[in-house]
């Protein structure tokens, strides 16, 4: 008969496992995501703000500039020029004003 510290133990380790898996397979997406020519920019940032957001609902956190990074080494080469301004002004965005300034109307 287990106890009730053996039992909370033993389901920590089985969801401690589940979750490396999950960190594991979402972090494979996220590195190796590259826009597609002819997908929608804000869609793709999307996508990979939500594989961010999952990330965190399995309690693994990135700072800020590894996730902007990680989005914008994802971009189409036609993006260089952004890239290259937002580098040498030293522009540092959030997420959202990220999506902001790659409004497409």
């Amino acid at each position: 008969m287990w106890s009730a510290t053996d039992m909370i133990l033993n389901l920590t380790e089985l969801y401690a496992e589940q979750s490396s898996t999950a960190w594991y397979e979402i972090l494979k997406q996220l590195f190796w995501s590259k826009m597609l020519e002819g997908t929608n920019v804000r869609d793709h940032v999307l996508a990979m703000v939500d594989l961010i957001n999952q990330l965190e609902v399995l309690d693994f956190h990135m700072d800020a500039d590894l996730q902007i990074n990680l989005i914008l080494q994802s971009f189409l080469m036609s993006f260089s020029e952004f890239i290259m301004n937002l580098n040498m002004n030293k522009i540092l965005w959030t997420l959202s004003e990220l999506l902001n300034m790659l409004r497409t109307d």
